[in-house]
């Protein structure tokens, strides 16, 4: 195997990250600059993972970042906390601006509401699994308790979630939804009990595990 190396600024150098896709420098910023839009996200994505955060900028921008979001966040495995807690606090601080890293929209066309544009339910719902996926929280699961009391199920807002953020699976959002804790003396909003909320958590992660089930998962 051709030693790695730590010099970025060396063109003929093969970056210590690139470990289990041996590249040159120039190969690397060749590819990210000519080759398909799939492969190019590819190897942003692998950057981020395994690249020191200073070297990433060697290669990628804040701004590609954040313009890619969407499509990277799902390919970071362990590293996808670490760069949400940076882009959140670089955003604090006004050094970007995340509204430009919009997910797909499942209805292009908002309601009206005296005035003011909203997301139909469907695709507040589908938000809302995204955010559960990144942030698992109970207030959170509350609004998806909320939203499947007044019709809508979690079951059909999968396949447009995974749309918005491609890391989203039954399986995956199960897991994450399995480490939420509701204490007997929880404060919950809208009036919940810690015993609906449990109840509802409980049953939610035994349908997405059902669904996670190779042959029947819709994703």
């Amino acid at each position: 195997m051709p030693a790695l190396s730590t010099r970025l600024t060396d063109p003929d150098a093969i970056p210590y990250f690139l470990w289990d896709d041996p590249m040159t420098v120039s190969e690397l910023e060749e590819r990210l600059r000519t080759a398909s839009e799939p492969e190019q996200l590819r190897l942003r994505a692998l950057i981020l993972r395994e690249a020191r955060d200073p070297d990433v900028w060697r290669f990628v921008s804040p701004e590609e970042i954040v313009r890619l979001w969407p499509q990277l966040a799902g390919r970071l495995g362990v590293r996808r906390g670490f760069w949400e807690f940076l882009l959140a606090r670089w955003k604090r601080l006004g050094h970007i601006d995340l509204v430009r890293s919009r997910a797909p929209q499942i209805h292009p066309e908002k309601l009206d509401r005296d005035g003011v544009l909203v997301d139909p339910a469907a695709e507040i719902l589908a938000n809302k699994l995204c955010t559960l996926l990144s942030r698992g929280e109970v207030r959170g699961l509350v609004d998806v308790l909320s939203l499947e009391r007044s019709g809508l199920r979690v079951e059909d807002a999968l396949v447009p979630a995974s749309s918005k953020d491609g890391g989203l699976t039954p399986a995956q959002l199960a897991w994450v939804l399995s480490q939420i804790t509701v204490g007997s003396d929880a404060r919950i909003p809208a009036g919940v009990t810690p015993v609906e909320l449990r109840t509802f958590l409980e049953d939610l992660v035994s349908r997405l595990t059902r669904l996670a089930y190779p042959g029947t998962a819709p994703l």
